[in-house]
């Protein structure tokens, strides 16, 4: 877990004062998914950022801010995850300062960023998504950041298995949001309750002070763990009515919560992965072809310059998880350079496991000015 700058020095006695609220809920985007199926990997956790440098910081002399970044690198391992981001600045919303803004979130492979939730009340909290329709290699994830005035903490999770027509819990009691008090008589306890919907991935961003991490409900997970901030998650297998999540001191160590967002993902009950393959002629600009289906992004391809195809015929797949029950389509569509030469599509095929689903083996024009769609059901 990134600490930020340096450890600051814990107030000895504090007024807790509950002011200065910033909340702002964004609803999520929807994209049709097929729920249904045989199961092809486990639904949760898909993988977990690591610390990558990112150098960009200017100190306000006037404000006594400052204007940073965070970033990590993650590798997934599945089609169709989600990437969710949690960042945390600890004390930095406490009365009579000007919480901190995250003002973007951005990575290398081009996905698109939207706001979940954003929190101010004694500590900063937000959480950004975006879906990842093929697994990512390496992907540095960062964040930009104005007016930091405390520890800031950032972390990226990949979630396998979300049903993407309603990616997160619709219940109104999330993402649930609370202030707590951390400087309430030891041991304390700081909680919350919700309901969730069915199948779901929770997940806890907890603000704590320079202490120990939380004693936590049995059966979540922490990544990362302690120390100014914490981020917690477990997968709920059915609905849940008033679940209470809590931070507390345990019997030996004390811990100091001061705010806590609770968040619940939703999970399909099955997973089917479909794999969609093809053969291309003169594919050798790197990204020159786009895919998306049902409208939705699906890739570009090659990933790099691929001169060895140039003039002959090679071959592609991709995997996802997100046909739909009836017709499904998908388009190619040619970049808007390298024209000279018809980048023709053959033998295109949709399998699951060994089963057919749908099979065209003609020769098909594909160039900057004819796109090539296939209609076909699943």
């Amino acid at each position: 877990m990134d600490l930020g700058y340096a450890r600051l020095l814990r107030l000895a006695l504090v007024i807790f004062v509950i002011g200065m609220t910033t909340v702002a809920i964004t609803l999520p985007r929807s994209v049709k998914a097929d729920s249904t199926g045989t199961n092809s990997g486990p639904s949760g956790l898909d993988g977990s950022g690591v610390y990558v440098n990112c150098t960009n910081r200017f100190y306000n002399s006037t404000t006594n801010t400052f204007d940073m970044c965070r970033a990590e690198s993650i590798t997934t391992n599945q089609p169709d995850d989600l990437i969710l981001v949690l960042a945390a600045c600890t004390n930095c919303a406490q009365p009579g300062q000007t919480p901190p803004a995250l003002d973007s979130v951005a990575d290398q492979s081009g996905l698109s960023f939207a706001p979940r939730y954003s929190f101010a009340i004694n500590s900063s909290l937000w959480e950004y998504y975006a879906v990842a329709p093929q697994p990512l290699t390496a992907d540095n994830v960062s964040a930009a950041f104005s007016n930091v005035n405390g520890p800031l903490n950032f972390h990226v999770i990949a979630v396998a298995g979300d049903d993407f027509s309603s990616i997160f819990d619709q219940n109104p009691s999330l993402p649930s949001m609370t202030p707590c008090n951390p400087f309430a008589p030891q041991p304390l306890s700081c909680s919350t309750s919700f309901s969730t919907s069915g199948k779901d991935l929770v997940v806890a961003s907890i603000s704590i002070n320079d202490m120990p991490g939380c004693q936590t409900p049995p059966g979540f997970a922490k990544n990362p763990e302690g120390g100014w901030w914490e981020a917690d998650y477990q997968v709920f297998p059915s609905a849940q009515s008033n679940y209470t999540f809590s931070c507390s001191s345990s019997s030996t160590e004390y811990t100091e919560p001061i705010a806590m967002a609770i968040d619940a993902i939703t999970l399909r009950s099955s997973v089917t992965l479909y794999t969609i393959s093809w053969q291309g002629y003169d594919w050798d600009g790197g990204n020159e072809e786009t895919l998306t289906l049902n409208g939705q992004f699906l890739a570009s391809l090659p990933t790099v310059d691929s001169p060895q195809n140039g003039g002959t015929w090679a071959s592609f797949a991709v995997n996802t998880t997100v046909l739909v029950q009836g017709v499904n389509t998908l388009t190619f569509t040619h970049a808007s350079w390298d024209c000279g030469v018809s980048d023709n599509v053959e033998n295109f095929q949709v399998t699951n496991g060994t089963s057919v689903g749908y099979t065209n083996s003609t020769s098909l024009p594909l160039s900057c000015a004819q796109t090539l769609s296939y209609a076909f059901n699943v």
